[in-house]
């Protein structure tokens, strides 16, 4: 399991942030549990319905060791809600 932090500003935590554990997938990480997707989806949807134009992602740097150091993934949230109701039409 692989701890990722989801905030709304980078380098700096809020009350809204998100703490999720990770599965590890050899060269990539994923979430597996469905509850676990829908928590990240309604946490950015919210986060896109405040007007925040992005959300920062911190991954550990090396996924088999404790470190301190982190990938840092920004990631837009304009259209995120409107792609989510189109995915889930489908």
């Amino acid at each position: 399991m692989i701890p990722v932090a989801i905030q709304k500003m980078g380098e700096q935590s809020d009350s809204s942030d998100l703490m999720q554990r990770w599965e590890n997938g050899g060269d990539y990480v994923f979430l597996e549990s469905s509850d676990e997707q829908e928590e990240l989806a309604s946490y950015l949807k919210d986060r896109e319905a405040e007007g925040v134009k992005s959300v920062h992602f911190y991954f550990p740097n090396d996924l088999d060791a404790s470190t301190q150091t982190t990938n840092h993934v920004v990631i837009d949230l304009s259209g995120f809600s409107s792609g989510v109701a189109a995915f889930t039409k489908r």
